[in-house]
């Protein structure tokens, strides 16, 4: 039995704690948190109400199982507010079978567990925040152990509602009634359509389906697919909600290397007055890349007018795109060129395999490795997957030139490096690469020389050793000072030095006309492996 728990339960009504709007992007996302899964909602429309579809797809490697066990997670859809405030939450535990993937013939590169929600619509909802808790380990801190929390992840975003009846105008009005129903909904489990929440549907805010407007043209959400589902739907879905089942969602919107067709389903409900049932009318297909804003694929079909609900299936050939984000806008035309009805979705081309299996937050990270001025590192980080793509590929381009499509030496080794680093370099705390040892070792390289000390006394102690090595003579005596002022003849703690004598072997060419080498220090300052930079003469900072 699935439950609406009025009021939200205060652990996800306060989540995320960072202040972020949930609402100032829309989907699909990729989940924060211990677990990083993405998700996509698509709003349909069924018996004249707004029919969200939730698609989620969760890496096997984020729930921490071998690829033959069962799991079993807990799901919470929350319907938000214009403030981003819950305003209804269902959830419910399932099981997550090893069979209960997209399929053994998916060429999708990463095994996933896939999920499909529809949840029940609730007036005034102007986002949605999904969280998949696995429900069979606790989190690996002592508290969370002791609190019987487990690990979670988040995903949350605006709804952009693309169906509007013409005949309507746009209303904005909430209402703060709670939800008109309270009964259940059973779990089937011989759907292969996913899992229902709640019941009943209420009607929708702005009285946009109310029954004195019934008339006018509507067009649901673009759903992005993979491919034709392997297994075969559950009969006695509601509606379209069997020919939806078919397909294999797609809510990463990645085409181009593992899966060169983009396959794009939606609906269309309804005529408006003016037009004849039967008339013609065309729908149009336009990719346009957003970098530029250049189309690049038109496709016009020709169709019958109808006062009866139809879906559409279209598929493209991406295999000539370049990477990089691009927008398809779907619109219903009358012959002559005038719009009816219009509705579009973004999706990502990405053609270098490392793009399609590292998460987000992983690339962004690697992204602060290099030396990218702020603005383009700020704009690197509100790109998506395949602006990205192009953005680093121009960007390595640049230090050396490859042919499309071959891989880039210098790119090469930054990745090679970064394993080094992670290897050699990381904590128990820390992955390498954000080490400050590691840091380094990504920019320059390995060093000339190494002087370590893991357990030192007498004159090899850090308050006789730090003076010795501050001794360029560009440094100032307060800057030689900083470091041996509190140092004491007590303080034993492992440290290393780092002399490259000269530029060592930077991936990106710096300093040009520097007179000597440089020089790094770094000292175990907790006793914990962490060798943190207390000095260098690198100029300027070591971001």
């Amino acid at each position: 039995m699935i439950q609406p728990i009025l009021p939200f339960l205060l652990f996800f009504a306060i989540w995320p704690l960072s202040g972020d709007d949930p609402l100032a992007t829309g989907f699909p996302t990729e989940a924060s948190g211990n677990i990083r899964f993405q998700a996509d909602v698509v709003l349909f429309e069924e018996d004249g109400v707004i029919a969200p579809e939730v698609s989620i797809a969760i890496p096997r490697d984020a729930l921490e199982a071998e690829l033959s066990d069962s799991l079993r997670v807990r799901v919470a859809v929350a319907m938000l507010d214009r403030d981003g405030q819950a305003r209804v939450e269902y959830q419910t535990e399932l099981p997550l079978d090893p069979d209960s993937t997209a399929g053994e013939t998916s060429t999708f590169p990463v095994p996933e567990r896939w999920l499909r929600l529809h949840p029940k619509w609730f007036e005034g909802t102007r986002g949605m925040r999904i969280t998949v808790e696995d429900v069979t380990r606790l989190k690996v801190g002592l508290l969370d152990k002791l609190r019987g929390e487990h690990p979670a992840g988040v995903a949350e975003g605006r709804l952009d509602w693309p169906m509007r009846r013409l005949t309507v105008s746009d209303s904005d009005s909430d209402s703060d009634s709670d939800s008109d129903s309270d009964s259940d909904s059973e779990l089937d489990p011989d759907s292969d359509a996913g899992t229902e929440f709640g019941s009943d549907s209420t009607a929708v805010d702005g009285g946009i389906f109310g029954a004195d407007e019934a008339d006018g043209l509507l067009m649901s959400g673009l759903l992005f697919a993979w491919a034709q589902a392997d297994e075969k739907p559950a009969s006695g879905l509601p509606g379209f909600r069997s020919v939806r089942a078919r397909l294999h969602p797609n809510p990463f919107h990645y085409y181009g290397l593992h899966q060169p067709v983009m396959t794009v389903y939606w609906e269309r409900y309804g005529l408006p007055p003016e037009v004849e049932d039967g008339a013609p009318l065309v729908l149009v297909h336009e990719i346009t890349a957003l970098e530029g804003a250049e189309t690049v694929t038109v496709v016009r079909n020709e169709v019958a007018a109808s006062n009866d609900s139809r879906w559409e299936l279209q598929r493209f050939d991406v295999s000539k795109l370049a990477s990089g984000a691009y927008r398809l806008d779907v619109r219903i035309e009358r012959p002559d060129g005038t719009v009816l009805a219009a509705t579009d979705g973004e999706f990502q081309v990405v053609w270098e395999r490392r793009r399609w299996t590292e998460d987000e937050q992983t690339l962004l990270r690697y992204a602060e490795l290099l030396l990218l001025s702020r603005a383009e590192h700020e704009s690197l980080l509100v790109m998506d997957r395949g602006a990205q793509e192009e953005f680093l590929r121009r960007f390595w381009d640049r230090l050396y030139p490859t042919s499309p499509g071959e891989p880039n030496p210098k790119e090469a080794e930054f990745l090679r490096r970064i394993e080094f680093a992670n290897r050699e370099f990381g904590t128990k705390a820390k992955e390498g690469y954000r080490t400050d040892q590691g840091r380094v070792f990504i920019r320059f390289g390995s060093p000339d020389e190494i002087t370590f000390n893991l357990n030192p006394q007498d004159r090899e102690l850090l308050a006789y050793v730090l003076p010795q090595e501050i001794d360029d003579p560009g440094e100032s005596l307060e800057a030689r000072l900083r470091q041996t002022k509190r140092r004491s003849l007590r303080d034993n703690r492992a440290y290393e030095v780092w002399d490259y004598f000269s530029q060592g072997d930077p991936l990106i060419p710096e300093f040009a006309g520097m007179q000597h080498g440089l020089k790094f220090i770094f000292v175990d300052e907790l006793g914990v492996g962490d060798f943190l930079l207390v000095y260098s003469n690198l100029p300027g900072n070591l971001r």
